[in-house]
């Protein structure tokens, strides 16, 4: 029986973002401020980072939204929550590099998956390719907790990714495909995949063969038994594939060969954050108009004045206020 959720701690703590990484981080920052070419956007960033991808998808979910139960794609998902709470989510705090290769493989073959769903959804037209390529950048959630858990604790968590994705409130299409294609017996990938499971796992086939690979698969006996059952309209695909997963990590200033160095030198941790996320007032004036709360003989005059400060002095697009419902039990 898995143990409670209260005294098991969250397993995107202390690694919220791929991109958190140090090295990952650095280049990202770069090619962000730089003063010539195009900077990444925010949804652009999105996209390449599943556990940020995970953390928002759980926030746009939670009941002040009362968005139906349905699966997002990146651009509805970043006009939901905001480009400042896109920004805040991930600016998380860097994070050191060793024990980071298990998680570099399983995050380039996520999202070569992605990058491959989307093409094969495109190609049947059953089935919402933006939907596929989030599928396909979140179908390893298990594994992204497994190699998380191993990498903080040194050993697997004993909540598995189900009971993970069902107290996130996540969108049931994940928990499917999850069921199907990692836990269960995920049906054969079919010439024209139709099905989200069976787009993603022929998408998972065609990243492996453009040599992304889960973290301990890619072995001679892998690649042989993969070869042998190819096309050489497969090979076309997977060459293409990986040209596209390149370009797109290129763009963030990512190098989709690099492995994982052993230091980076005179990268002050201070100077790593993506986005400066600037107050639009000064502390001072922040504590005059908080403490104004004092003259409200009523909740709600506190529940005003702490929204508008959020919104005027912490930069935020939106604020909300939660009241608990005992008779709904939400």
């Amino acid at each position: 029986m898995e143990s409670s959720l209260e005294t098991i701690r969250n397993p995107l703590e202390g690694w919220a973002s791929v991109l958190a990484v140090r090295d990952i981080r650095q280049r990202v920052k770069q090619a962000v401020s730089s003063a010539h070419g195009k900077h990444p956007s925010e949804e652009q960033l999105l996209a390449l980072d599943p556990l940020t991808l995970l953390r928002c998808m759980r926030v746009a979910h939670s009941p002040v939204y009362e968005l139906p139960e349905d699966l997002l794609t990146i651009p509805q998902l970043c006009k939901v929550l905001g480009r400042a709470m896109i920004r805040r989510a991930l600016n998380t705090p860097p994070c050191d590099i060793t024990g980071t290769e298990p998680l570099r493989r399983l995050w380039l073959h996520s999202i070569a998956t992605a990058h491959a769903a989307r093409v094969l959804a495109k190609a049947s037209g059953e089935y919402d390719p933006d939907k596929a390529y989030v599928l396909g950048l979140l179908h390893d959630v298990p594994l992204w907790l497994h190699y998380l858990s191993l990498r903080r604790a040194g050993t697997t968590s004993p909540i598995g990714a189900r009971t993970w994705i069902r107290q996130w409130h996540l969108p049931r299409a994940l928990e499917e495909m999850v069921e199907e294609t990692v836990l269960g017996d995920g049906p054969s990938p079919p010439l024209m995949p139709s099905s989200p499971a069976s787009v993603i796992a022929a998408a998972e086939l065609l990243a492996e063969l453009a040599d992304f690979w889960h973290p301990d698969e890619g072995d001679r006996l892998s690649r042989n038994l993969l070869l042998s059952v190819v096309t050489k309209e497969d090979f076309v695909a997977a060459h293409n594939l990986r040209q596209e997963v390149t370009n797109a990590l290129a763009e963030i200033g990512v190098d989709a060969t690099a492995a994982e160095p052993k230091q980076i030198e005179n990268v002050p941790t201070d100077n790593l954050e993506l986005f400066q996320m600037r107050s639009l007032g000064n502390v001072a004036d922040l504590v005059l108009s908080l403490l104004s709360c004092n003259e409200s003989n009523h909740y709600r005059g506190i529940i005003t004045v702490t929204t508008a400060a959020a919104l005027r002095y912490l930069g935020f697009e939106r604020a909300y206020s939660v009241q608990w419902s005992r008779d709904q039990g939400r």
